[in-house]
């Protein structure tokens, strides 16, 4: 581990080797079955051009930052790379971008600050960022989580929980904290149009999220008859390989630059 703490070192003092990919999310738009319409956002996807061992996942970074003590500095680098691009889509279309957070990050009382100053200085509002926060991260110190969610919500930002359905809270639980969203994990939705028990707690899960005012998006999304159920159960948006794969920015902008008209605010 301890080399790779030292590749992570070189990594961060490099400006080619930490980099991002961008998944899109659609709203589920249809008459009777399930399709996609408008792109609503998109997430950062953190990887790893590693010199000797070749594009990696989030894995291998956030383990060697959590072993190095560099969270914070890989934090700092995906905020600015994720808000350096979404400046350059800004302009000509709307399309906030989502970046996730630890629970060191949740532990960082300068957080909310280091992030007022990113969207400063790349010259972006704060609903040009969503920030996600892990279901069971939020567990591990719900009055921290509290704090942190509200200080962040205080400056603009919105707010999603991610992997819901992985951990032991309930949404009414969730919902004493800031949040605007939750992100169903792919365990739950992942062929869930041949698996009637999950379902029923997705669509449950569904119904409760909207009575408490919050909106629904289901992860791994990959079958066309997943997303025509979850069409039916009134989900609001999706992400997934059957909507859209994870891309290199230029990518990314060029799907944006051939996609149907955005919603602008």
């Amino acid at each position: 581990m301890l080399a790779w703490v030292d590749d992570l070192h070189a990594a961060l003092a490099a400006d080619d080797q930490l980099l991002l990919h961008f998944q899109p999310q659609h709203r589920i738009a249809g008459t009777g079955t399930g399709s996609v319409a408008t792109v609503v956002g998109c997430e950062a996807l953190l990887r790893w051009a590693h010199p000797t061992r070749g594009l990696l996942g989030p894995g291998e970074v956030l383990r060697a930052a959590e072993h190095g003590h560099l969270s914070d500095a890989v934090t700092e680098r995906v905020l600015d790379l994720a808000l350096h691009a979404a400046a350059g889509w800004w302009a000509d279309r709307e399309v906030p971008v989502a970046v996730n957070l630890s629970a060191t990050d949740l532990d960082d009382e300068l957080l909310p600050h280091r992030i007022a100053d990113a969207l400063d200085r790349h010259g972006l509002p704060a609903r040009a960022l969503t920030v996600e926060v892990v279901e069971d991260t939020l567990m591990l110190d719900p009055d921290r989580a509290l704090q942190t969610l509200t200080a962040l919500r205080s400056i603009g930002l919105r707010i999603a929980v991610d992997d819901y359905g992985t951990g032991y809270s309930s949404l009414a639980y969730l919902h004493r904290l800031p949040i605007d969203e939750v992100k169903f994990d792919r365990s739950l939705t992942a062929g869930i149009s041949a698996d009637p028990a999950a379902a029923v707690i997705v669509g449950h899960s569904i119904r409760l999220a909207h009575d408490l005012g919050l909106s629904a998006l289901a992860e791994g999304i990959e079958e066309p008859a997943d997303l025509e159920l979850l069409h039916r159960l009134g989900c609001d948006a999706v992400q997934g390989w059957l909507t859209g794969h994870p891309l290199p920015v230029h990518g990314w902008v060029g799907t944006l630059d051939l996609g149907l008209p955005l919603p602008r605010s």
